[in-house]
């Protein structure tokens, strides 16, 4: 006697599942283009908006120069707490495999090498890192299971 198990198993009635378009087996899973609006001629300008307008940095994380010595004067806490609140940890940071997807179109470049991980950033639409942070922080929240 033959069983055959996993993808070559006969389908059972009523147990197909409606996949969504893009997360088929074989398909390669598609970017949401209304959840990321992302071009690099959109990212470039907020990123240049964000450095000049919401402390975005530090430029080069491994010699941040006073850049954590103003922004925690901007936050009025000491320097070593602004340290902890990074892209990377905060509530609009998004480094989901869709997120990363969508990120594609944009080509990596020196600033994105230095900064760490990319990552969506959902409040201001535009390619964030891990290693960086701007003004509007804020903490991520996360839920008990």
């Amino acid at each position: 006697m033959k069983i055959t198990v996993g993808l070559l198993a006969p389908k059972e009635e009523g147990m197909e599942k409606d996949m969504p378009e893009g997360i088929g087996l074989l398909d390669e899973m598609m970017a949401d283009e209304e959840k990321y609006p992302l071009t690099k001629k959109s990212n470039d300008a907020m990123m240049k908006a964000l450095m000049e307008n919401r402390h975005l940095g530090a430029a080069d994380p491994e010699n941040p120069k006073d850049f954590w010595v103003k922004i925690a004067e901007f936050w009025d806490m000491p320097e070593e707490e602004a340290k902890m609140r990074r892209c990377g940890n905060c509530e609009y940071f998004d480094n989901t495999l869709e997120a990363k997807k969508a990120m594609e179109v944009v080509p990596v470049t020196e600033f994105d090498k230095k900064g760490g991980e990319r990552g969506y950033c959902h409040k201001y639409t535009f390619i964030c890192h891990d290693l960086r942070t701007c003004d509007q922080w804020e903490e991520k929240e996360y839920e008990d299971e």
